[in-house]
């Protein structure tokens, strides 16, 4: 099996399904671009070959997966030779007769002459994989590829299609779908984009609106009988996302690995204590919150992984370092503007906020809680208390320096030092 990618065509922009071009980026975002989607294809085949097929009951030798770039061909090739050697084996008359073609035209707006002749380029993919790793067989741009290679070699070759990510009621799932949309928003693979964490999370609260038996099949490498029994449990207890979590775990494993996938299960542990997720068969959510967590309920070596988590190389889970912060809170001592300054430190750590009055903004629509304690509640514009700042502060786990912030949904851990050496 051999996996392109478009260097080259994704300069092009491919057309299908579109009323408009795409915005056009630089040369070097489009390569940077290209470069960490083979990074992410070779990361999830490895992961396929390791994590994936022990586990599965394969009969007979399985073949080899190669990642390309289709700018290690397409960019030596010369105007004079594609006009000589490719243009002629196409006629305008089915270039127009293209549903992109059709589409761009119906909706008013022009379509330039590289997003027209997109599809030629892909056939000279085709043509190139066909010679040069002896591929008969290919999924996606079917037609043109298939012309091509049977008008200039008098080759039969064969095209696949595969069914597109839906919802139970037609709607594609993609990137450019928005959130109003399907109920759910943008899951990158590269974890450069999405750490596998939130990744993982973003899969475990899918809504049920979009799970479905096909669904589960397209993603997953699970057999019908196990398929079937994780919809019959998601219908009896939907409220422990059974379905989600499955995928969640699956998934990760493939994407981003074992280790990841580890760490992305023990954070939603620790960050999300009271949730029905969390809880075995059929029992209840007990009450309790994140530090005791870490601090009772984590066995030496989930203590140890979780420290090797917070090394800024790990980059599995949302973790925020601040600069010297114990020495800033000593000096701070009862004075609460200080005290607060501190606060809004730790939340402009959190994301990429403009100043400090956005993330303040952002705090009053989402709510803060620093160490299960309620510095202010969502919606309500009211300053954080002096003594509930204080009490947060002095809930800091002793034994790792941990802390847990939370602004809305999203959490994050705090580290306020690493301990180097397991314990």
């Amino acid at each position: 099996m051999v996996l392109g990618v478009g260097g080259s065509t994704s300069i092009l922009g491919d057309p299908s399904g579109r009323t408009k071009k795409r915005e056009y980026q630089s040369l070097e975002q489009y390569s940077s671009n290209s470069s960490l989607i083979e990074h992410s294809l070779n990361q999830i085949i490895h992961n396929y070959w390791t994590q994936i097929v022990p586990a599965l009951s394969i009969s007979g030798k399985l073949g080899s997966v190669n990642v390309v770039n289709n700018s290690e061909w397409l960019t030596h090739k010369k105007v004079m030779d594609v006009s000589c050697e490719v243009l002629p084996h196409f006629k305008l008359s089915e270039l127009l007769e293209k549903e992109s073609v059709k589409i761009r035209m119906e909706s008013g707006n022009t379509m330039d002459l590289g997003e027209f002749f997109y599809p030629i380029v892909q056939a000279i993919d085709f043509l190139y994989l066909h010679e040069k790793f002896n591929c008969y067989v290919q999924i996606g741009n079917i037609t043109c590829g298939l012309n091509l290679i049977y008008r200039k070699l008098g080759r039969r070759a064969f095209g696949l299609t595969v069914p597109l990510l839906t919802t139970p009621t037609g709607q594609k799932l993609g990137k450019s779908v928005s959130d109003s949309e399907c109920g759910m928003d943008t899951i990158w693979l590269m974890s450069k984009k999405l750490k596998p964490y939130n990744f993982y999370q973003k899969i475990l609260n899918l809504p049920d609106s979009i799970i479905s038996d096909k669904l589960v099949r397209q993603l997953t490498f699970f057999g019908p009988e196990e398929i079937g029994q994780l919809l019959t449990d998601h219908k009896k207890h939907p409220n422990r996302r059974i379905v989600q979590k499955a995928l969640a775990k699956e998934l990760t494993l493939l994407v981003h690995g074992a280790y990841a996938l580890q760490a992305s299960e023990l954070a939603t542990r620790i960050f999300f204590p009271m949730s029905s997720v969390n809880c075995p068969n059929d029992s209840l959510p007990v009450d309790k919150t994140s530090l005791e967590i870490i601090q009772n309920e984590l066995s030496s070596s989930e203590r140890n992984y979780l420290i090797s988590c917070l090394n800024p190389s790990s980059q599995f889970l949302p973790v925020i370092y601040p600069k010297d912060f114990t020495d800033s809170l000593k000096k701070s001592g009862n004075n609460y503007s200080q005290l607060l300054e501190s606060v809004l430190d730790l939340i402009m750590l959190t994301s990429n906020f403009k100043d400090r009055s956005e993330a303040l903004q952002t705090c009053f629509m989402r709510g803060v809680v620093l160490n299960n304690v309620n510095l202010l509640k969502k919606g309500n514009k009211c300053e954080m208390s002096l003594e509930n700042i204080q009490a947060a502060f002095s809930r800091f786990d002793q034994t790792t320096g941990l802390g847990i912030l939370r602004l809305g949904k999203l959490a994050f851990c705090i580290c306020v030092s690493i301990i180097l050496f397991p314990y």
